[in-house]
């Protein structure tokens, strides 16, 4: 009798286990899909960020372009 209730123990015991670790598992695939959410979120904003350099860049003229366009002043001298 006393390995019956050494048997209902353990077994009580494995099943709280086993519960814990379903908990877990839940856990960890919700973080796994918030982790997926925030890739694909950081992905489209570096695509966006990207994108909106490129623009800028292909509206304001690079220092070089300016020194060669002059300053609009007459010459000195």
């Amino acid at each position: 009798q006393q390995d019956e209730v050494s048997r209902e123990k353990t077994d009580k015991e494995y099943a709280a286990i086993n519960s814990m670790l379903d908990q877990i598992s839940s856990c960890l695939d919700h973080l796994e899909e918030k982790n997926d959410y925030l890739h694909a979120c950081l992905k489209e904003l570096l695509e966006s960020n990207r994108q909106t350099r490129l623009e800028f860049q292909q509206q304001t003229p690079a220092p070089d372009q300016l020194s060669r366009a002059g300053t609009g002043l007459p010459a000195v001298g």
